[in-house]
């Protein structure tokens, strides 16, 4: 079963996915796209983006005060289910960026070291089609000279560093 659950909060207006109990993407709705993308990644997947039927599902509802309680400042971690569409490369990507704690802001460069990828480029295209943005923290990379980069959700780069500030770093 394919359900959805829109919401607004001091985050934004965020759509979240579910396939069964399961977040399989998430939507931080603005200027940067990033539902667009979502929707295409799910579709090749084999999922159709138009059999997500609204619903405030128990899940839905967990994921949303998890949020809500992350931009109240919560550091705790996200243990709720969640599943992940991906190449195995995109998902060993997405694995290490839900390994970083809150006070880690690392480059581009060291996580495809982590990764044990020489392809800095591919890490970063695998970065940019994060399905689960903040929840997988895609927001606490950075470029090598320390410039904060681009962000595919929400307003972009603004939202990545709104991100980066409630996290406590100053960018």
């Amino acid at each position: 079963m394919l359900t959805s659950h829109r919401f607004s909060c001091s985050l934004g207006t965020i759509s979240l996915y579910f396939e069964d109990e399961a977040l399989i993407g998430l939507d931080l709705e603005g200027s940067a796209g990033c539902g667009e993308r979502l929707m295409a990644q799910l579709a090749r997947h084999g999922i159709d983006p138009t059999a997500f039927r609204p619903e405030a599902t128990p899940a839905a509802l967990a994921v949303e005060q998890w949020l809500i309680n992350y931009a109240a400042g919560s550091k705790d971690p996200f243990t709720l289910p969640r599943k992940l569409y991906g190449t195995p490369f995109q998902i060993s990507v997405w694995n290490a960026l839900e390994a970083l704690d809150y006070d880690e802001v690392i480059s581009y460069a060291e996580l495809a070291r982590r990764v044990g990828s020489n392809g800095y480029r591919a890490v970063g295209t695998a970065v940019g089609h994060n399905p689960i943005p903040i929840i997988i923290p895609c927001h606490r990379i950075v470029r090598q000279d320390g410039i904060i980069g681009r962000f595919g959700a929400g307003d972009g780069t603004e939202t990545k560093r709104k991100l980066l500030r409630l996290e406590g770093h100053s960018y």
